[in-house]
């Protein structure tokens, strides 16, 4: 997976998104997916400003689905998101689904961090 990282100016747009549209911030059981129907234009806006956020800075990127902080003592947000795992060298086209933590897209990853 190549990644550009998002400049502080970025991160803080995301961070002002989930705080002013918390909708956006779900935790998923299984492989279910907010339940958008209820949602504002102003919700369908703030997702679509992440979406395009992600598709300049990830290789492969399909399509967003939701903010999380993963559950189970999780606290760090992340996006959930869906990714063409055999972009980048065109050998397979599977669509799959993707994790990467704000704080990862913003300032890169640790060097001993498994990603």
């Amino acid at each position: 997976m190549t990644i550009e990282k998002i400049s502080q100016e970025e991160s803080n747009r995301v961070i002002e998104l989930k705080e002013k549209f918390p909708l956006l911030v779900y935790e998923a059981r299984g492989y279910d997916t907010p339940d958008k129907t209820e949602w504002t234009q102003e919700n369908h806006d703030a997702f679509k400003e992440i979406e395009d956020l992600l598709k300049e800075h990830i290789v492969g990127f399909s399509s967003f689905q939701n903010l999380t902080y993963g559950g189970k003592g999780e606290e760090e947000l992340r996006f959930r998101f869906q990714y063409n795992y055999g972009a980048e060298d065109n050998t397979r086209s599977f669509i799959g689904v993707g994790y990467i933590k704000l704080r990862e897209l913003t300032n890169g990853f640790d060097v001993k961090e498994k990603v």
